[in-house]
């Protein structure tokens, strides 16, 4: 798994590929809609990056740019 915190949810969901069970949820609870994914940044995901993916499900939380993230063991905050 790459560490994707920082980059853009369009990159991120172009580089795991259409195979890839990808959840991408609003880091605010406020469940916002995404109308361009490229205006979004990934905040936090799971799994860790290096984890070997084999099927599992990629949960990324995105928030607006201009959110600080702050990478600490592969989550952003």
């Amino acid at each position: 798994m790459p560490d994707f915190v920082g980059g853009n949810v369009k990159g991120a969901l172009m580089q795991l590929g259409p195979e890839a069970d990808v959840r991408v949820t609003d880091s605010s609870g406020q469940d916002r809609s995404i109308d361009d994914e490229g205006d979004w940044k990934i905040c936090t995901h799971q799994p860790s990056p290096g984890f070997l993916l084999n099927g599992h499900v990629i949960v990324q939380e995105r928030c607006p740019y201009g959110w600080k993230t702050v990478n600490v063991g592969g989550t952003g905050r």
